[in-house]
């Protein structure tokens, strides 16, 4: 039974090599596990919840694939060291990828896949924080929403230089996929507002958000349609 997932997990999917060890940490229903099993890779399914664990199990039945192993796992914690090369995260605020990272790092896996639901600057702070370092990232959408789709490796990464960095990182900043200006634009039009509103409260404006919003149109403005 082969599965069809959605647009972000199948851009997960397409990250991992046939026969790789992945870690699917927070596998939730375990459709990714499951689809990365079904190419040959060695998965451990981890999650936090049993209900969630039971419905991996009950798909990978359905799916009659061989394996994949699931674990109760706040995190990382059932998984032993050297025991997946790939550890995927996904499904989950920034903030609580980030809490699950600062738990297991450094050095727990080899290469990382993420995508956060927001708070990527979390993320980052983390993964810098962990000895890992931003390798390439992608902007994925998926039924109208962007999701940033994150790998990391072991390696140095520098902290930001400013709001665009912090929230942007270097990767997107070089490789400037068309995927990101709607982003851009998006966020333009949301800091323009808080901008106006503080000027309409009879606030100051503050010189860091006019920097971030020069950079961001600058970014846009070099990016092809």
């Amino acid at each position: 039974m082969p599965l069809i997932l959605s647009v972000r997990l199948q851009a997960l999917a397409d990250r991992v090599p046939r026969g790789e060890a992945v870690a699917d940490i927070g596998c939730d229903h375990g459709r990714l596990s499951v689809c990365l099993a079904q190419k040959g890779c060695k998965v451990v399914a981890c999650d936090i919840s049993e209900p969630s664990l039971a419905k991996a199990r009950a798909l990978r039945e359905r799916a009659g694939v061989s394996g994949m192993e699931t674990r109760l796992s706040d995190g990382f914690s059932a998984l032993r060291p050297g025991e997946a090369h790939t550890a995927v995260i996904s499904g989950m605020g920034g903030a609580t990828v980030a809490q699950i990272l600062r738990a297991a790092l450094p050095g727990q896996v080899e290469r990382l896949l993420l995508m956060p639901h927001g708070e990527v600057f979390r993320v980052y702070e983390a993964l810098a924080d962990g000895g890992y370092a931003v390798t390439d990232e992608d902007i994925i959408w998926d039924a109208g929403r962007p999701y940033r789709l994150l790998e990391a490796h072991p390696g140095h990464m520098r902290p930001p230089e400013d709001e665009f960095e912090r929230q942007f990182g270097t990767v997107l900043p070089a490789k400037r996929p068309r995927e990101w200006k709607p982003v851009l634009e998006r966020e333009i039009r949301l800091r323009q507002a808080a901008l106006a509103a503080r000027a309409r409260a009879g606030l100051p404006a503050e010189p860091q958000e006019e920097a971030y919003l020069d950079r961001c149109r600058e970014v846009l403005a070099c990016m092809k349609d």
